[in-house]
Protein backbone atom coordinates (compact mmCIF):
# COMPACT_ATOMS: atom_id res chain seq x y z
CA UNK A 1 0.00 0.00 0.00
CA UNK A 2 1.22 3.47 -0.83
CA UNK A 3 2.43 5.46 2.15
CA UNK A 4 0.81 8.88 2.18
CA UNK A 5 1.64 12.00 4.17
CA UNK A 6 5.41 11.56 4.01
CA UNK A 7 6.11 14.92 5.62
CA UNK A 8 4.00 14.04 8.65
CA UNK A 9 5.86 10.74 9.01
CA UNK A 10 9.17 12.62 8.89
CA UNK A 11 7.87 15.15 11.41
CA UNK A 12 6.75 12.41 13.81
CA UNK A 13 10.17 10.77 13.62
CA UNK A 14 11.92 14.11 14.02
CA UNK A 15 9.90 14.94 17.13
CA UNK A 16 10.82 11.58 18.68
CA UNK A 17 14.52 12.05 17.90
CA UNK A 18 14.52 15.58 19.30
CA UNK A 19 12.76 14.31 22.42
CA UNK A 20 15.49 11.73 23.05
CA UNK A 21 18.26 14.27 22.40
CA UNK A 22 16.73 16.75 24.84
CA UNK A 23 16.33 14.03 27.46
CA UNK A 24 20.00 13.04 27.20
CA UNK A 25 21.14 16.67 27.28
CA UNK A 26 18.88 17.34 30.26
CA UNK A 27 20.26 14.36 32.18
CA UNK A 28 23.83 15.46 31.44
CA UNK A 29 22.95 18.99 32.53
CA UNK A 30 21.42 17.73 35.77
CA UNK A 31 24.51 15.64 36.53
CA UNK A 32 26.73 18.62 35.75
CA UNK A 33 24.69 20.87 38.04
CA UNK A 34 24.93 18.43 40.94
CA UNK A 35 28.65 17.89 40.32
CA UNK A 36 29.22 21.63 40.06
CA UNK A 37 27.39 22.22 43.30
CA UNK A 38 29.29 19.43 45.05
CA UNK A 39 32.68 20.66 43.86
CA UNK A 40 32.09 24.23 44.87
CA UNK A 41 31.29 25.14 41.37
CA UNK A 42 33.70 27.68 39.96
CA UNK A 43 31.62 29.35 37.26
CA UNK A 44 28.48 27.40 38.21
CA UNK A 45 28.79 28.41 41.84
CA UNK A 46 29.29 32.05 40.87
CA UNK A 47 26.29 31.89 38.54
CA UNK A 48 24.06 30.28 41.15
CA UNK A 49 25.21 32.75 43.75
CA UNK A 50 24.56 35.75 41.53
CA UNK A 51 21.13 34.42 40.49
CA UNK A 52 20.02 33.58 44.00
CA UNK A 53 21.48 36.58 45.76
CA UNK A 54 23.94 34.35 47.63
CA UNK A 55 21.28 32.14 49.20
CA UNK A 56 21.52 28.92 47.17
CA UNK A 57 25.08 27.65 46.80
CA UNK A 58 26.99 24.47 47.36
CA UNK A 59 25.72 20.93 47.24
CA UNK A 60 22.13 21.81 48.13
CA UNK A 61 21.99 24.36 45.32
CA UNK A 62 23.50 21.89 42.88
CA UNK A 63 20.97 19.24 43.84
CA UNK A 64 18.11 21.72 43.50
CA UNK A 65 19.36 22.90 40.10
CA UNK A 66 19.89 19.31 38.96
CA UNK A 67 16.41 18.26 40.07
CA UNK A 68 14.89 21.21 38.25
CA UNK A 69 16.83 20.46 35.08
CA UNK A 70 15.92 16.79 35.26
CA UNK A 71 12.23 17.52 35.80
CA UNK A 72 12.20 19.97 32.89
CA UNK A 73 13.98 17.50 30.63
CA UNK A 74 11.58 14.69 31.47
CA UNK A 75 8.54 16.92 30.88
CA UNK A 76 9.92 18.10 27.54
CA UNK A 77 10.68 14.51 26.56
CA UNK A 78 7.18 13.32 27.40
CA UNK A 79 5.50 16.18 25.55
CA UNK A 80 7.60 15.91 22.39
CA UNK A 81 7.49 12.12 22.27
CA UNK A 82 3.72 12.16 22.83
CA UNK A 83 3.31 14.64 19.98
CA UNK A 84 5.31 12.36 17.68
CA UNK A 85 3.29 9.33 18.76
CA UNK A 86 0.02 11.25 18.26
CA UNK A 87 1.00 11.98 14.67
CA UNK A 88 2.02 8.35 14.15
CA UNK A 89 -1.23 6.97 15.57
CA UNK A 90 -3.29 9.37 13.46
CA UNK A 91 -1.45 8.20 10.35
CA UNK A 92 -1.99 4.56 11.32
CA UNK A 93 -5.72 5.19 11.78
CA UNK A 94 -5.89 6.85 8.36
CA UNK A 95 -4.03 3.97 6.71
CA UNK A 96 -6.21 1.32 8.36
CA UNK A 97 -9.41 3.20 7.50
CA UNK A 98 -8.33 3.58 3.86
CA UNK A 99 -7.49 -0.13 3.66
CA UNK A 100 -10.82 -1.14 5.25
CA UNK A 101 -12.73 1.07 2.82
CA UNK A 102 -10.83 -0.51 -0.04
CA UNK A 103 -11.86 -4.01 1.09
CA UNK A 104 -15.47 -3.00 1.77
CA UNK A 105 -15.83 -1.73 -1.79
CA UNK A 106 -15.18 -5.32 -2.87
CA UNK A 107 -12.03 -4.51 -4.79
CA UNK A 108 -9.25 -7.11 -5.00
CA UNK A 109 -6.54 -6.98 -2.33
CA UNK A 110 -4.07 -4.15 -2.63
CA UNK A 111 -0.77 -5.31 -4.15
CA UNK A 112 1.49 -4.52 -1.19
CA UNK A 113 -1.02 -5.52 1.46
CA UNK A 114 0.18 -8.16 3.95
CA UNK A 115 -3.17 -9.90 3.39
CA UNK A 116 -2.70 -10.30 -0.36
CA UNK A 117 -2.52 -13.92 -1.58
Amino acid sequence: MEKRFKVLRILATLLKVIAWILLVVGILGAVAAVAGGALGGGALGDTLESLSGGVVVGLLGGIAAGAGLLLGAVLQFVMLYAAGEAISVTLAIEENTREAAYYLRGEPPMPSSPYAP
